[in-house]
């Protein structure tokens, strides 16, 4: 499970990525070459893809939990 967890967080980073350089080229073009405004829209868009890479980069330990049960908040089995 979770593995499959994995690869489905994978995929969301790929297309968001995928969107996120289209949406930096689209500004490059619109905006008549304007690199600063490029780079905003690309940093800017990048903030989603670096905030879902992050807890694959960390060891186990510190790793968010990948579902929460009730049975998990409440201790209760």
């Amino acid at each position: 499970m979770y593995r499959l967890d994995k690869i489905a967080s994978l995929v969301d980073v790929i297309i968001t990525y995928s969107t996120t350089s289209f949406s930096a080229l689209r500004v490059f073009a619109i905006w008549d070459r304007n690199v600063p405004i490029t780079l905003l829209v690309l940093v800017l868009n990048l903030v989603p893809v670096v905030t879902n890479i992050v807890p694959f980069a960390l060891p186990p330990s510190m790793r968010p939990p990948v579902s929460v049960s009730r049975e998990s908040i409440t201790g209760s089995s």
